[in-house]
Formats: structure tokens, C-alpha cells, sequence
């Protein structure tokens, strides 16, 4: 019992601090380097690439033909513009990131991530999609800039189609990617077996120098110790708590592992309300709890017929409230309150005392006399007119005149 309870001895620590065995880079970190050089040189490319000085071109030059370099750089546009509609914004995002990006092991792991792996299109699926598809996705509205939609868009899309401007250029991105991808994965599985390596041979040093205080107590303790289970329930408490936190994207991502038998099958069984031939058996993304399903041709032309539908409904229904809003005049308003009355402005005021309604009457009646006034030399004028008097109306007439007659007989002498 007294050899139970005494403290375990430690070996000492040589003076040197021991031999701790370095691992080595792996030879596959070269590979990917050079695949994370190449991605960048043409993530560089296709960022720059633009679709103005070719369409303009096209549209001023005599012959309609734009130069090969303006005609690439339109190509790599459209790339571009594919793979952030079609496949992923994040992967235009982490081209324009690559240009500033420090290219490590690290870096490339995020890179790597970015693209989708079992999405469908993929980036090596672009050049393959319908000339709509690539339309729908931006390349009409840049020919809107330049030619509208009407008129000459036949012959417009022609020109574009025929120099070869429907077809993207990836700069070798995808072929890239795909080594990047390969050469991670290489590196990975030697890292792993260094690191494994690395630490057989760790246990074998501390082996040898525990080995001489080894003793009977030692001989009795479990295969994993009590660090090493306590690290484990640690590290699965933590791996618990973050699949609970992330548990709507692993169930996405367990669904797309799926045969798509199996997927659709799943569809149909938890949504029955979705009609076949409505949406594509294919899962492109979700939200939360909740799967994103592409619509067919025939499901996009019911879902517009029903907005148009409820569009004349809603529509139908706001004309008619509005007419019967218009129908309904009322005077007096009822309101559930007690004690309130509410009378329109249409009702009689009694505000005014007697002094102030007689002085309403005065200023009527003044009102009205100065009308009767203005009607009379309206009249008077009128007449003047039919009587052909052109002079003015407003003048005094004739001047008064006065004669003085006197007599022959003289007048008498004045008197002193």
C-alpha cells in the first residue's frame, strides 16, 4: 500500500533536452505550389477579362469583327460570369482574393473548397451549357447595351456567336484547380503518415527513458491513461457541440452523397405536394433546414402563369375596394369611444356670438350690393353698345355752357 501511495518517479531530462526527430516537408507541397501559381496567373486573367471593347467594336467597326485579344477577354468575361451564376459567387470571390493572397498550405485547402465537388454545373460544365442558359446568366444584357432586344438581335447574337464570343475561356483555371485538388490530397495522406512517423518515433524516446523508473504501479495503469481520455472526451464534446451547430449544412452535404434514386426518393416521400416534371431531381443548394430545387421550363412558365393570376387578382380586388371606398360618402362618424361626438365641417358652427353674426350679415349684404353695382354698369355699357356709343363711357359729357345777353338800354350812372 505505502508503494500505492508514493509519487511516481520521473526520469530526468538530459542536460542537451533529448532528441526530438523533425519532419520534413512533404515532396508534394512543390506540386502544390505550382497548382496555386498557375490558379493565380489565371484567376489574374480571367478577372480582367471585359466584354465592352469587343461588343463595341462589333457594333462600330465597318466589318463587325473584333480583335482576337478584346474577343478573349469577352470569353474569360463570360467564364467568369458563368461560374458566379452557375456554380459559386465564392469562387469569383477567391479569384479576385488570389491576386493580394499569401500562398500557403492554407490558402489552398480555403481554395480548393470553394468550387463545389458534386455540383452540377461544374466549372469544367460551362462551355457545354445552351446558348440561353449562357444569355439567362448575363451575356443578353450586355448585348442589350449595345444592339436592344429587338430589331436586329438576331443578327446582333449572330456575330457574337459566329467570332466565337458564346464560347468561355477558363485560362486553364479548371485544369488548375484540378491539380490543386489532386496534389492536396497527396500531400495530405504523406502528411499524415509523416506525422505518424513523427510520432511513433516520440513514443519510442520517451519509452527508453521512462523504461529504468518503470515500476510495479506503472505495470497496472490502463492502456490509454487518464490525459488521454480526458483529451478524447474533450475533442468529442467539441466535434458534438459543433455538428449540432452545423447540422443543416451536414445534412446537406450527407444528402448530396446520395445515389440520386435515393435522393429522389427522399423528394417525393417528405414533398409530396411537387409535381413531376415540374422541377429537376437535382439538389443546387439550401437554406437552413430547407432544400433548393431548379424549376423545368414547364414548372417557370406555371409559377409566372400563377404570379400573373394572383398580379389580376390582387389587382381585380384593389379596383373594386376602391370603388366602394368612393361609393361610401358619410357625415357623421360613429367612433367606440364614450362621451365623443364628431360632427363633418358641413354642420352648423356655434362659435359665433350675436355681435359677430351681425357683422357676417353686413359684410354679406355689402358683398351682395357692391355685386348688384358692378351687374348694373355691366348693363349700362351693354346698351351703350347696341346704341352704337363708341365714346367713353366713363366721360363727363358736354361741358356745361353759359350765354349772358343784355340789353340796349344803358345802365344806370353809378350814384356818389
Amino acid at each position: 500500500m505505502a508503494e500505492l501511495d508514493r509519487e511516481r518517479a520521473k526520469p530526468a531530462v538530459p542536460a542537451g533536452g533529448g532528441t526530438t526527430p523533425q519532419k520534413p516537408d512533404p515532396p508534394q507541397l512543390q506540386a502544390v505550389m505550382a497548382a496555386l501559381a498557375e490558379l493565380k496567373k489565371a484567376a489574374a486573367l480571367i478577372v480582367a477579362g471585359d466584354y465592352n471593347p469587343a461588343f463595341k467594336e462589333i457594333a462600330e467597326n465597318s466589318n463587325h469583327r473584333a480583335s482576337p485579344d478584346n474577343k478573349q477577354s469577352a470569353q474569360r468575361w463570360l467564364f467568369r460570369t458563368l461560374a458566379e451564376g452557375k456554380v459559386s459567387a465564392s469562387v469569383v470571390g477567391k479569384m479576385r482574393e488570389l491576386a493580394t493572397a499569401t500562398l500557403n498550405v492554407d490558402y489552398a485547402r480555403t481554395l480548393a473548397d470553394a468550387v463545389p465537388a458534386s455540383a452540377f454545373p461544374g466549372l469544367a460544365d460551362l462551355s457545354g451549357l445552351k446558348d440561353t442558359e449562357k444569355e439567362d446568366a448575363g451575356l443578353a444584357a450586355a448585348i442589350k447595351e449595345y444592339y436592344g432586344w429587338f430589331g436586329n438581335w438576331g443578327w446582333f447574337t449572330g456575330q457574337v456567336r459566329d467570332q466565337g464570343m458564346y464560347a468561355p475561356d477558363d485560362c486553364g483555371f479548371v485544369g488548375a484547380h484540378k491539380r490543386l485538388v489532386g496534389a492536396l490530397r497527396d500531400y495530405e495522406a504523406k502528411a499524415s503518415e509523416g506525422d505518424a512517423l513523427l510520432t511513433q518515433q516520440q513514443l519510442v524516446n520517451n519509452a527508453n527513458q521512462e523504461q529504468a523508473a518503470a515500476t510495479w504501479v506503472d505495470k497496472l495503469e490502463m492502456k490509454y491513461g487518464l490525459e488521454v481520455v480526458a483529451d478524447a472526451r474533450e475533442r468529442e464534446q467539441a466535434l458534438l457541440t459543433h455538428l449540432g451547430e452545423h447540422a443543416d449544412y451536414y445534412r446537406f452535404v450527407l444528402f448530396q452523397a446520395l445515389p440520386p434514386g435515393e435522393q429522389l426518393k427522399l423528394l417525393t416521400d417528405l414533398a409530396p405536394q411537387l409535381k413531376v416534371g415540374y422541377f429537376e431531381p437535382r439538389v443546387v443548394a439550401n437554406n437552413g433546414p430547407l432544400l433548393a430545387l431548379p424549376l423545368t421550363p414547364v414548372g417557370q412558365s406555371q409559377l409566372a402563369k400563377t404570379v400573373d393570376d394572383l398580379r389580376t387578382i390582387l389587382a381585380k380586388a384593389s379596383a373594386e375596394a376602391t370603388q366602394a371606398e368612393e361609393a361610401i360618402r358619410p357625415d357623421d362618424y360613429i367612433l367606440p369611444t364614450p362621451g365623443m361626438t364628431v360632427t363633418t365641417t358641413l354642420g352648423t358652427c356655434d362659435s359665433c356670438g350675436p355681435h359677430e353674426r351681425r357683422m357676417l350679415n353686413i359684410e354679406a349684404r355689402k358683398a351682395a350690393a357692391e355685386a348688384d353695382v358692378v351687374g348694373e354698369e355691366v348693363r349700362r355699357r351693354r346698351l351703350r353698345l347696341d346704341n352704337e356709343l363708341y365714346d367713353d363711357p366713363a366721360s363727363a359729357g358736354q361741358p356745361l355752357r353759359i350765354d349772358l345777353v343784355t340789353s340796349e338800354r344803358p345802365a344806370p350812372e353809378p350814384q356818389d
